[in-house]
């Protein structure tokens, strides 16, 4: 009896030992999820929808640590990269363009300001915003 006994609990013991190896990496990531679809996420995470698990924020969206939703960019900047964790990480126009696109994704959302007007500033998001070029000046 003795020795089917332990031998019975050493074989116990190695599949108990087996499935828990294999197991607790899919047990440590269920209960990360879990976390996740009832809290914040972490910086560059947001939920697509309230209670959907935390995914990387897209191009043209940003998102601080402890945010539920990717933010856009806005009008007048750009972001062409995943993941971004703050507004300032979106790429503003350069001074003489306008972009009133909001979540752009690339520098081509900014336009040059119109014919006989310009602008010195950078990251603008109206046309209205580009200035008239003073009497007797020009600009392409």
């Amino acid at each position: 009896f003795g020795s089917s006994f332990s031998s019975a609990y050493s074989n116990t013991r190695s599949i108990l030992h087996c499935c828990l190896t294999v197991a607790m990496p899919a047990l440590v990531v269920l209960v990360g999820l879990l976390l996740h679809l009832g809290g914040a996420c972490p910086a560059g995470y947001g939920k697509p929808v309230k209670g959907s698990p935390c995914m990387i924020c897209p191009e043209g969206t940003w998102s601080a640590k402890g945010t539920e939703l990717c933010k856009r960019c806005a009008a007048g900047t750009w972001s062409d990269e995943r993941g971004r964790s703050s507004k300032e990480s979106c790429i503003h126009c350069p001074a003489g363009t306008w972009s009133s696109q909001v979540g752009a994704i690339s520098p081509e959302a900014c336009q040059k300001c119109p014919a006989g007007y310009w602008s010195n500033r950078t990251g603008i998001g109206a046309i209205d915003k580009c200035t008239r070029c003073p009497a007797g000046t020009w600009s392409s």
